[in-house]
C-alpha cells in the first residue's frame, strides 16, 4: 500500500515513462465501432490516505475514458489537503488529468494510463491551452501550455 511521501518530479516521469503508453493511439478493437463510453462518476472515499479511482467510477478496462474518475480522487484527496491517488493494475484511457499539490498520483504494477484520441474515442477531448498573452510570441506553442497536456 502506498505512503504519503514526498514524490519528486523525477519520480512521477520515471514512473509515468514505465508506465504510460506514449506516442500509442488506443485504437477501437473491430473496425466501425462505436466512440468509448465515459464512465459514470461516484461519490467515493479514500481509506488511510490513499483514493482508488475504481471507487470514483474508473472502469480501467482501456475502452472507457476514466479521466472524470481520476480527477474527481484528485479533487477529493486535495480536499483533504494531501492523499494518494491509486490507479490499481489496469489500462485507464484518459484526456486531461489535474494534478493538484500535496497529491501523490500513484500507478501499481500493471497500471497503464493510456492517452485518449478524440477522433477515435469521441468525447469532450483535452483541456483547451491557456491563454499565455504576450509570452507566445518569444516561444513555440508547446513550452507554456500545459492545461491541454495528459498530466
Amino acid at each position: 500500500m502506498p505512503q504519503n511521501r514526498p514524490f519528486s518530479m523525477a519520480a512521477l516521469a520515471l514512473a509515468l515513462t514505465s508506465s504510460v503508453a506514449l506516442g500509442q493511439a488506443a485504437r477501437p478493437e473491430a473496425a466501425g465501432s462505436h466512440p468509448a463510453a465515459v464512465c459514470k462518476v461516484v461519490e467515493g472515499a479514500g481509506v488511510a490516505g490513499v483514493y482508488d479511482v475504481r471507487a470514483f467510477g474508473a472502469a480501467g478496462d482501456g475502452k472507457t475514458i476514466d479521466s472524470p474518475a481520476i480527477n474527481k480522487a484528485i479533487e477529493t484527496a486535495a480536499a483533504a489537503v494531501v492523499g494518494t491517488v491509486l490507479l490499481p493494475a489496469g489500462t485507464y484511457l484518459s484526456y486531461s488529468i489535474r494534478l493538484k499539490s500535496n497529491i501523490t498520483l500513484y500507478l501499481d504494477s500493471g497500471a497503464k494510463l493510456l492517452a485518449a484520441n478524440r477522433a477515435i474515442h469521441g468525447g469532450e477531448g483535452f483541456d483547451s491551452p491557456e491563454d499565455i498573452g504576450e509570452v507566445a510570441r518569444y516561444q513555440d506553442f508547446g513550452h507554456s501550455h500545459w492545461h491541454n497536456a495528459l498530466i
